[in-house]
């Protein structure tokens, strides 16, 4: 792509350094300088009329090769490369596709269901559809968001790493100028309701914002799957602890032996790369259990364990997930610290309200601890 010559109006003098103006070379942003016709009157009435006005713009845009003080009025022409390219994985899709399922089970006069939002970007040889308009390349996200409806119905959508999977490989299998498809999904929690002390058939409540979550990346070159957890709120009253830490002249915090630990736990467990999607569907069983053993022991672990941080529980947790899960290459945590402040009300007639006496706190919404890790075999 030829670059096109950009022309400024200004007035200032060439303050380049000599010996650089003598070697004929330009200032750093390739600057090529034509003096005006020499015409004094014009000139003075230029720098009257417009000096104040262009000053700044000359003091920000050239700065030393300019004086601050016009006194000569000059062209500037812009000489440097305009030619692009796409930077290396360019990608669409369409996001938010929101799903629901039911199965029907008429033996059993029950039902199940299925709530999900979908992700699904596509990349490959599409770089012509960003720089010569050539959509002969796409394919349209509406289709995608059709395609994600469609797989939903002629195949489980559970376990959620199963099903990307296989939307993923779709688009390979269907498109040979699409070399990759990320697929992302969340599972919206629905638990079956309790009713006189049975489960009732076909009805669900939402106890919780956690999801389980599933972020796949199929290529020609095998299915890499990354599961997880986010948003499990989880709190205790006690058993947890934060001291020895890092005093200093800028350290208020004090040091404690007991506290309220809580925080949204964010758990994401990284598979072993599956070189084709049969070798996936080998191991489909494997995605539910790993599930609920991370999520059991991230439960059982933050109640029992009498916290020394958040680091060294979380830490724990991740040894625990690969050794319950021999699939899993790799897990990462990450946990915000929510605080809660106790709160001195001896102000008030010496009501005791800290230290032993706290009963009375104040949850904080912010600023709060982050803490994250990655743990991998080695």
């Amino acid at each position: 792509m030829s670059s096109r010559p950009l022309f400024e109006l200004i007035l200032g003098t060439d303050r380049r350094d000599p010996d650089v103006a003598n070697a004929g070379q330009q200032p750093q942003g390739t600057y090529r300088r034509r003096r005006a016709p020499d015409d004094t009157k014009h000139h003075d009435s230029l720098s009257r009329a417009w000096g104040a006005h262009l000053t700044p713009h000359i003091s920000a845009n050239l700065g030393p090769y300019v004086s601050d003080i016009p006194s000569q009025l000059l062209f500037v022409e812009d000489q440097r490369d305009a030619a692009t390219q796409v930077g290396s994985d360019p990608r669409y899709g369409k996001d938010n596709v929101r799903v629901y399922k039911v199965h029907r089970d008429e033996a059993a006069g029950t039902q199940s269901v299925t709530e999900m939002t979908v992700c699904c970007m596509l990349e490959g040889q599409i770089e012509e559809s960003y720089t010569k308009a050539d959509n002969s390349v796409v394919v349209a996200t509406d289709s995608i968001k059709n395609t994600i409806y469609i797989k939903a119905k002629e195949h489980p959508v559970n376990p959620p790493e199963l099903y990307a999977s296989i939307l993923g490989q779709h688009f390979l299998d269907t498109y040979p100028h699409i070399s990759a498809a990320n697929v992302s999904v969340v599972v919206h929690r629905w638990t079956r309701m309790v009713v006189d002390g049975k489960p009732h058939p076909h009805s669900f409540l939402r106890d919780g914002e956690e999801t389980r979550n599933a972020e796949v990346r199929v290529t020609r070159e095998g299915i890499e799957v990354t599961s997880g957890i986010a948003k499990l709120l989880v709190l205790k009253s006690t058993g947890s602890q934060f001291h020895g830490f890092v005093r200093d002249e800028f350290t208020t915090l004090p040091e404690t032996w007991d506290r309220i630990l809580s925080t949204d736990v964010d758990a994401t467990w990284k598979w072993t790369t599956f070189p084709t999607l049969a070798a996936l569907k080998e191991k489909v069983g494997a995605f539910d259990k790993a599930w609920e053993d991370a999520r059991n022991i991230c439960l059982k672990t933050f109640a029992e364990e009498d916290s020394p941080s958040v680091q060294a529980t979380m830490y724990k947790m991740s040894e625990k997930i690969l050794e319950a899960a021999p699939g899993v290459a790799s897990v990462s945590l990450a946990l915000p610290n929510k605080h809660y402040f106790e709160i001195d009300l001896s102000w008030h007639k010496g009501l005791k309200n800290t230290g032993k006496d706290a009963e009375v706190y104040a949850p904080q919404s912010g600023p709060n601890g982050l803490i994250k890790c990655t743990v991998s075999r080695s």
